[in-house]
């Protein structure tokens, strides 16, 4: 399975899915991130917590054996594409930077997607 940003800083947040997230995490026989992912989360939580959170992204990744993969030639042409037939101002799904990213990651690993919201729903991506 595949963490979206979305999920993780849900369950770093202790936000309402906090459980049913945590859940679906342990359950999983394997977890990946996509690296603009972990950008993309120390950001929010960085400006969230007007600190570094560099260290609480580690953890986060370290707690649940989470693997990072790296973001490569091909991510990149499935995520542009997936802006171009789901992106923000062009179908109802409305996926942003960040999003496709995760798209593309979880696209080419050829795994469910963990997100929170219903932007990836409206896609053709498969869902945890």
């Amino acid at each position: 399975m595949i963490v979206d940003t979305s999920a993780a800083i849900a369950v770093m947040q202790q936000e309402s899915e906090t459980d049913r997230l945590i859940h679906l995490m342990v359950e999983a026989p394997a977890l990946g991130i996509g690296a603009p992912s972990l950008v993309e989360i120390a950001l929010v939580l960085g400006s969230r917590l007007q600190r570094d959170a560099q260290d609480i992204v580690s953890r986060f990744i370290q707690e649940f054996d989470i693997e990072p993969i790296p973001f490569g030639p091909l991510h990149w042409k499935v995520a542009s594409a997936a802006f171009a037939k789901f992106g923000k101002g062009r179908h109802p799904a409305k996926l942003n930077f960040g999003d496709c990213m995760s798209y593309a990651v979880a696209r080419i690993a050829d795994k469910p997607l963990l997100f929170v919201g219903e932007d990836f729903a409206k896609t053709d991506i498969e869902t945890a």
